[in-house]
């Protein structure tokens, strides 16, 4: 959709120049604006998603007996960090909540992870 939202706002900016060339009354604009700043964000969120993604798929092929819980709470705090960083109107997106709500999930399993890894429970 990157090149559909470039098209349009270059028409856009045809369309406010035409506009102010001949003195019309400008139009309002504010929900292509609002849907380029909410698919701008939504694109970096995606980005994030992937790389959490990818992190997830490799810490998934890790053998049980090679666990190591601390790198896990380190890799997916480090996510949590970067998404903080994010500015605020990226994050009350309805997918940046959700995206943060799925992170601080698997933040929180990762002591079960521990207590299932434990020999005295095996038994």
């Amino acid at each position: 959709y990157r090149e559909q939202f470039a098209t349009l706002e270059n028409r856009r900016i045809e369309l406010v120049n035409a506009e102010s060339l001949f003195d019309i009354p400008l139009a309002d604009y504010s929900n292509y604006l609002k849907a380029k700043t909410d698919f701008e964000g939504m694109e970096v969120l995606y980005k994030q998603y992937k790389s959490l993604k990818h992190a997830r798929e490799v810490w998934g092929k890790t053998l049980w007996a090679n666990l190591n819980p601390q790198a896990l709470v380190d890799g997916i705090d480090g996510f949590l960090k970067e998404y903080r960083k994010l500015p605020k109107e990226i994050k009350l997106l309805s997918v940046g909540l959700t995206l943060e709500l799925k992170m601080k999930q698997f933040r929180n399993v990762v002591p079960l992870m521990v207590a299932l890894k434990n020999e005295a429970l095996r038994e």
